[in-house]
């Protein structure tokens, strides 16, 4: 079942695909009406290789597109709405008052970098089936409503996360088909499974097992590691 208000997740750290040592989280105050979801494509290239001869390689590593979300979000904190920011206390005694301790709290799970890192968290988007991984590339409030004293009680968030991807796994989803993959084998995968989602066939099955010098395709050894190279098809 899906969250009913849209959560933002920071860990320090991204790793083979997963995200670990959790940071905090922050739950929005309202969810958004809109969410943007854009595609980019990245393609990168290896520095400094050589060849036998000592010659410089321009090796083009593997293409892939990112997504990025941005969504736009209000906080209250004039007392219109029923329920506080996140990271406010107490609501009902709270209104009124501004909004610095939430969007401290905001910033820490989205953009301030990390004394174990020296880098800015990993964050997570989770609402219904959105599910995202990735790192904060924007993060910007505008004020449009302060108390007598200057004390802002109602902004408008915008925020976007872009998609982080980790090529030596196969979560990495809109890699090039023309590249190869090494996966680390989980429990219960098979040959025949991993040819239909590498190639869109499970007919390749026996030109992976030779590749791979594998005595069984039947059988796949638990946190070994395959390669998937490109095939003729």
């Amino acid at each position: 079942m899906g969250k009913s208000k849209l959560q933002l997740v920071a860990y320090a750290k991204f790793e083979s695909g997963s995200l670990s040592e959790k940071i905090d989280s922050y739950e929005l105050q309202l969810n958004p009406n809109q969410i943007f979801s854009t595609y980019t494509r990245n393609e990168t290239y290896a520095e400094n290789l050589l060849n036998a001869l000592g010659s410089p390689i321009n090796r083009k590593r593997p293409a892939y597109y990112r997504e990025t979300m941005t969504l736009t979000f209000t906080l209250d904190h004039s007392g219109a709405l029923p329920d506080a920011a996140d990271g406010l206390s107490k609501p009902t005694d709270s209104f009124g008052s501004g909004l610095k301790p939430t969007l401290e709290k905001l910033k820490k799970v989205a953009v301030y970098p990390q004394r174990s890192t020296h880098a800015p968290p990993f964050v997570q988007l989770i609402w219904g089936e959105i599910d995202l991984k990735g790192m904060v590339s924007e993060l910007t409030f505008r004020y449009t409503w302060f108390d007598n004293t200057g004390n802002p009680l109602r902004a408008v968030v915008t925020l976007g996360i872009t998609e982080v991807v980790d090529p030596t796994v196969e979560s990495s989803k809109y890699q090039s088909p023309d590249i190869t993959r090494m996966p680390v084998i989980r429990d219960g995968q098979h040959l025949v499974g991993l040819c239909q989602e590498f190639y869109d066939s499970p007919r390749y099955y026996l030109q992976v097992a030779r590749v791979n010098n594998l005595p069984s395709f039947r059988r796949l050894e638990p946190g070994s590691r395959l390669v998937f190279p490109p095939l003729e098809k």
